[in-house]
């Protein structure tokens, strides 16, 4: 019900919401092309207010607005692209390129060529993707990809897995973005939602 009231304040209508997943901290749903997420995760809110400012990300996802919807600040509204999820499949070998990436190689080269060139050289492929080094290596530099955006918009990208990566445009995009914290005063207050009257959208 609060979705549903949120989404028609966004501009939407409140009937085609559908219902993508639960997380730890808060529901996420599907909106045309983007998700209405909401949550209780302070961190994600900042990053997002972070993010909406700035020109259109490739490797992050975009936001497009961050709002509390309650006045004590428990509760945000995140407005989203919507990005593919991975396929089962594509989850290990995900997951291994994230943990030898993270535990072998620097996060901020001088370019993608210097990076692509010290992996190649230096990677330790695990014996169960001998046969995918090409995918292996093309994997880790797309989280390269991620840490350098990441970087370059003042994001700490330290909950990086595969629950929290999508497909969008052929590549790999980090959303879900919370755990950063580093807090900014800078951030923006936003006027919350006024969510009276939600009890509409409640069906028997």
């Amino acid at each position: 019900a609060l979705a549903k009231r949120i989404a028609e304040d966004y501009g939407f209508d409140p009937e085609e919401l559908v219902y993508l997943g639960s997380g730890s901290y808060g529901d996420a749903f599907k909106i045309g092309d983007k998700v209405l997420k909401i949550t209780s995760d302070l961190e994600e809110y900042m990053n997002a207010n972070k993010l909406r400012r700035k020109p259109v990300t490739k490797y992050l996802v975009n936001y497009y607005d961050a709002r509390q919807i309650d006045d004590e600040g428990w509760y945000y509204a995140l407005l989203m692209d919507y990005v593919e999820p991975i396929k089962p499949d594509k989850i290990d070998i995900i997951r291994s390129a994230i943990v030898t990436f993270e535990y072998n190689f620097d996060k901020d080269y001088k370019s993608r060529e210097d990076a692509k060139k010290h992996i190649e050289k230096n990677v330790n492929i695990p014996k169960d993707f001998k046969n995918k080094r090409e995918e292996y290596i093309d994997i880790i530099l797309q989280i390269y990809d991620i840490h350098k955006e990441g970087n370059k918009n003042n994001i700490s990208v330290v909950d990086l897995h595969p629950g929290n990566i999508g497909v969008k445009d052929n590549h790999y995009v980090y959303y879900d973005i919370g755990i950063d914290y580093i807090f900014s005063n800078k951030l923006k207050r936003l006027k919350p939602f006024a969510y009276q009257g939600v009890d509409k959208y409640y069906t028997a």
